[in-house]
């Protein structure tokens, strides 16, 4: 139903150029029921032509906007999410906020750490958890199964290696007692262990949870994994 109105406008766009390329005989019809002078048609029709094909476009322009505005409108899709998402934004004291290109997602502040959920259902899509809590070194985690997972590099050395995940860091020495921190590796496993964690990254500026856009039933409980991990790293690492 809602490509009905954009339809209509194209419609009546279309119709406003015909009466346009027909402007003479729209004149002389007007000159037949003595609407003006006969000496007037030449004028007539140039007025004719020229308001209703100004008009025309300009109509026909809008309905095209209308119907790119509706063939490009998210709502629908981004209302499952943000249904999903509500109940834990609801937690932080936060309202869901839905943005057409940015996505779907919500940010609160407590004891003075930030925390930013967002979701892209758009095209490929993804889940993003950030907590801006510095980390004294650097981390990353990822996937066991990550192409090069296992093999150093010139920024991030490799750590240790659980079944699913892997932990990398700039100084492996520093980095390596994590391993050993029960609470912190028993919830990094339960995040890992679900296929659409891509990595966890621990920087100066705070904890980065990134994954793969998954069902929307799954949302809510992959977010609250995702925030025990930091929370975890915050205490470790923070």
């Amino acid at each position: 139903m809602r490509w009905i109105w954009p339809i209509f406008v194209m419609f009546v766009g279309v119709s406003l150029l015909q009466v346009s390329s027909r402007a003479r005989a729209v004149a002389d019809g007007i000159v037949y029921y003595e609407l003006v002078e006969p000496h007037q048609v030449e004028v007539v029709t140039l007025q004719i032509q020229a308001a209703s094909g100004v008009l025309g476009l300009g109509v026909m322009f809008w309905g095209v906007w209308l119907l790119w505005q509706w063939a490009t409108d998210n709502t629908e899709l981004f209302a499952v999410w943000a249904r999903m998402l509500g109940p834990l934004a609801s937690e932080y004291g936060r309202r869901v906020e839905i943005h057409p290109q940015e996505g779907v997602g919500f940010a609160s502040m407590v004891d003075g750490v930030r925390t930013e959920v967002l979701v892209q259902p758009l095209n490929e899509g993804f889940v993003s958890v950030w907590v801006g809590a510095p980390g004294r070194q650097l981390l990353m985690l990822v996937p066991a199964d990550t192409r090069g997972a296992m093999m150093d590099d010139s920024d991030w050395k490799l750590v240790g290696h659980r079944e699913n995940w892997v932990l990398r860091a700039e100084l492996p020495s520093v980095a390596k007692p994590l391993m050993n921190e029960t609470a912190l590796v028993v919830a990094i496993d339960d995040v890992f262990r679900h296929p659409w964690v891509q990595a966890i990254r621990h920087d100066y500026k705070g904890i980065e949870v990134l994954m793969r856009l998954m069902p929307p039933e799954d949302l809510t409980e992959m977010v609250r994994r995702s925030l025990m991990v930091c929370r975890h790293l915050r205490k470790v690492n923070g």
